[in-house]
């Protein structure tokens, strides 16, 4: 890549970035007149949308007339989604709905989210602060190029035959057309590869691009085990990659459409010096990662909830690097980025609408937060979502100027997240039910828990023998794989490799008892303990399986 050509592009993208950033500081001098005012121009905007007429936005013209409408969740928005998606206009907002992008929901049909221009300014409103105040706390990041995770597409079953396409979106397109074609230039694995759905070629192919990159600077994915993931297939390949890299092109036994292998290859110039160095390294050398990689900055991800094995591993391979810990994004709308030199998670002001509601049930303003208290986030955005609850509980951690610092707690109500699937207990309700109704009729204990071993990330579900003995284990778990699987995220996780597959264990009569006993330790009441269908619990497969293992 030419290194000219990539500084320059960095500097430009700086550059265009500034005036979101200036806007936000001058936002958050005065943080309550300039969410007025956001509200304000989102309510005339969608005034005379069905929403909007349904529940009065002409009339809107402060806050406390705001906040007399209700609150709101997904199933309110699913007729209207239904309208948008059949290409009815007008129906939350004024903007056309360029495309609804699906997240988990809790039954087999993933939520989709409207995305619109206006909601796409939104986001990048929080990406311009964030991208500013990253080349400023790391300067260095202006002399090379970027790995931005690019996911492999995936067929999204039952969502098709819409006038408005359903799809996702990568990172870099929030930043609209103009800041694309200067991102394109940094970007060191080309777009293209997401079209490459076989999970091993696509990181194939990835490997192969960012080998070629001495100079790369900056890492950003979503869940940490994407990039371990990838870093440790590399080993197995390594003959091939080398040969690859020092020939240029894509070797012929790996399997790609001629289409895309053509615009790829293209991109791929011989690099014999490049290979020469690698091929000298010892595979097995603790810092090898940072020899392919000297001059790596920042690798940015989830650091929250449970991926710390993760972390561990790239704080080894990446010793002197920032792992940066992302902030509260989500489809709906941007909550929270890192800023600052101690990259505490600030809201982001300026994109969207922005309420919490506490314990109590009280729902405040952004400008009427307290440090050590906690509440849930609820959105108002330029997509179509109005006072959302999106279910994500946060803590306010402190203040960034005027501008509430928050730690993300995890969701409401009982869902498992370990690398981004979002299992809601509702979803595995109806699973075990169906699943029950060919295997097991009227099963006493039926759980299902994420595994102990981090290592080997996995659900289990737990059956009680009680007249099951004969039970098939396989075919219930293959049963069960294909149910969960028709979460898009869960089935997501499992092309990516981040989850095994599913399994069942059958276990002995006193579980009940165990279970119960280990809540009380855990501190809930004895008398109000039920046996849910999904336990989140940390350590209770090794609790309970650990004792009561059957088979």
């Amino acid at each position: 890549m030419n290194r000219l050509l990539i500084i320059c592009c960095n500097i430009v993208w700086f550059i265009s970035c500034l005036p979101g950033y200036i806007r936000f500081y001058y936002a958050s001098r005065n943080i309550k007149q300039y969410q007025t005012r956001h509200l304000i121009r989102l309510m005339r905007n969608n005034r005379m949308t069905k929403y909007g007429r349904k529940y009065g936005f002409a009339k809107i013209n402060n806050w406390d007339d705001f906040v007399r409408l209700p609150l709101s969740e997904y199933q309110d928005y699913c007729k209207a989604v239904e309208q948008i998606g059949d290409g009815e206009e007008n129906v939350l907002t004024n903007d056309s709905v360029d495309i609804l992008q699906p997240t988990s929901g809790t039954s087999s049909i993933p939520k989709l989210i409207p995305h619109t221009k206006s909601a796409a300014k939104e986001f990048k409103s929080a990406l311009d602060v964030w991208i500013v105040d990253l080349f400023m706390q790391r300067p260095k990041l202006f002399l090379g190029p970027q790995y931005w995770a690019i996911s492999p597409a995936s067929e999204i079953k039952n969502l098709q035959n819409r006038k408005v396409s359903i799809g996702f979106l990568d990172d870099a397109e929030y930043f609209g057309k103009q800041q694309r074609g200067i991102i394109d230039h940094i970007m060191a694995v080309p777009a293209e590869v997401k079209q490459i759905t076989d999970m091993q070629t696509n990181q194939y192919i990835t490997l192969l691009f960012l080998l070629r990159l001495k100079n790369l600077r900056l890492i950003s994915v979503w869940h940490p085990s994407f990039l371990t993931l990838l870093l440790n297939a590399m080993r197995n390949v390594w003959p091939c990659l080398m040969r690859d890299l020092k020939t240029g092109g894509i070797d012929s036994n790996i399997h790609i459409p001629d289409k895309i292998r053509h615009c790829l290859e293209k991109k791929l110039k011989p690099e014999p010096k490049r290979a020469g160095e690698l091929m000298r390294l010892d595979l097995y050398r603790d810092d090898l990662y940072r020899a392919i990689w000297p001059n790596i900055q920042v690798i940015s991800c989830w650091r929250e909830g449970n991926v710390q094995l993760e972390i561990i591993e790239l704080e080894k391979a990446f010793p002197d690097v920032l792992i940066q810990a992302k902030g509260l994004i989500a489809t709906e709308g941007v909550v929270s980025i890192p800023l600052g030199p101690s990259q505490q998670h600030v809201c982001s002001i300026t994109s969207h609408v922005l309420e919490f509601q506490d314990n109590n049930g009280t729902v405040h303003p952004i400008w009427d937060l307290h440090t050590g208290k906690s509440y849930q986030v609820i959105l108002t955005t330029a997509g179509g979502l109005y006072r959302y609850q999106i279910k994500d509980r946060i803590e306010v951690t402190g203040f960034y100027g005027q501008v509430p610092c928050i730690r993300f707690l995890g969701r409401t109500g009982i869902i498992s997240d370990f690398v981004g699937e979002k299992i809601h207990i509702e979803h595995i309700e109806k699973i075990i039910s169906e699943v029950a109704r060919q295997y097991f009729p009227s099963p006493r204990f039926a759980m299902l828990v994420p595994s102990t071993d981090n290592k080997n990330r996995r659900y289990n579900l737990l059956v009680e023998k009680n007249g099951n003995a004969n039970l098939n284990l396989i075919a219930v778990a293959m049963s069960l794989e294909s149910e969960l699987c028709s979460n898009y995220h869960y089935a997501h996780a499992r092309e990516l490799g981040q989850l095994k597959p599913v399994v069942v264990t059958m276990v002995d009569s006193s579980t009940q008892n165990r279970y119960r006993n280990f809540m009380i330790s855990k501190g809930a009441v004895a008398g109000t303990i039920k046996f849910p269908a999904l336990c989140t619990v940390r350590g209770i497969e090794e609790y309970l399986i650990g004792i009561s293992a059957m088979s």
